[in-house]
């Protein structure tokens, strides 16, 4: 009773039902890419693409942090009595300032964390960027072409 009650609970598991047990088709072979096969450059340069629009998206996603926090702060900042805008205006460290010059905790709170978001915001987008610029980096292509009346250095993004 064991075994059979073991027996039916794996093929419970793997799917095969005992009225429907039939041999196993063969698989079709799966169809060959020729561009990874023939050409490897093509493989670089979609990778090369697929970073680069990741970095595009971290520098978006960056902005969309760094802007709304920037504006909020900035904005809060020059509600409070005893504002400075040209200092309050900077950012980062604006809102660091004007929530230093505070002393509601409220104010402290929502200032710093206005802050906060800014700072991540902009690692955010600077790290893309640096991203992005490794990835322009990669592409550049330099081709060196030698005739009988001279040389000629050309290059490429």
């Amino acid at each position: 009773m064991r075994k059979a009650t073991s027996l039916g609970f794996a093929m419970l598991l793997s799917g095969a039902a005992p009225h429907t047990a039939r041999a196993q088709e063969p698989l079709a072979p799966a169809p060959i890419d020729c561009a990874q096969v023939c050409c490897p450059c093509q493989m670089q340069l979609a990778e090369l693409a697929r970073d680069e629009r990741e970095a595009h998206e971290g520098i978006a996603i960056g902005l969309a942090l760094f802007i709304p926090a920037y504006v909020a702060g900035t904005a809060y900042a020059a509600t409070l009595p005893g504002s400075v805008k040209p200092v309050d205006s900077i950012p980062i460290i604006g809102t660091i300032i004007a929530g230093t010059r505070e002393t509601s905790r409220d104010n402290h709170a929502a200032l710093f964390f206005s802050a906060g978001v800014q700072v991540v915001g902009a690692l955010v987008a600077a790290l893309s960027a640096v991203e992005l610029a490794n990835v322009h980096s990669e592409r550049c292509e330099l081709s060196v072409e030698v005739t009988g009346n001279g040389a000629a250095l050309t290059g490429h993004w």
